[in-house]
């Protein structure tokens, strides 16, 4: 079967691709806060969605991540350097606030990397928005009956003839 996928160029091959680049640089994220690590990973998970809707699961990997290297931070366990303006020398509400603060660039970043995986998507998936022009953010009608559609397909609620099995 995977012989066949490859000959036949499915979205299968394609996704997994995508989706294998955003795992290596959310990996290589969890090593340290450089802006390109975020992008990639956005621009691949981004292409990743386009080729394959259900990829999307992979979100709760990435929140998993983000929360682990904010839990980190928070607390300063990390081998990382801490970031110039952190007092760990505080104690009480100044702490959490150097927490806080400590926290915000991490925040940020993983805002950047959604607004490329969004970006992406809209990109390399223009059918799912409704036109006119590149701004227009409403999903189409047309592309979520197709999605529907598929959703029945892949339940076995609806039959195509392509799923029967010819006899005489």
């Amino acid at each position: 079967l995977p012989i066949q996928n490859a000959h036949f160029f499915t979205v299968d091959s394609f996704s997994m691709f995508f989706i294998t680049g955003a795992a290596y640089w959310l990996s290589k994220i969890r090593m340290g806060l450089k802006v390109r690590d975020f992008v990639l990973m956005g621009l691949f998970f981004g292409m990743a969605l386009a080729s394959k809707l259900s990829v999307f699961t992979f979100v709760a990997v990435v929140f998993a991540v983000a929360c682990a290297m904010l839990f980190c931070r928070f607390r300063n366990e990390t081998g990382s350097q801490p970031l110039p303006y952190s007092e760990p020398s505080a104690s009480g509400p100044a702490k959490w606030v150097a927490g806080l603060r400590n926290c915000s660039p991490i925040l940020g970043l993983f805002l950047v990397s959604g607004a490329v995986t969004f970006l992406t998507f809209r990109i390399c998936q223009p059918d799912s928005f409704f036109y006119p022009g590149f701004w227009g953010l409403s999903l189409s009608e047309r592309w979520l009956e197709n999605m529907r559609q598929s959703r029945l397909l892949v339940r076995g609620e609806i039959d195509t003839p392509p799923g029967h099995q010819w006899t005489n």
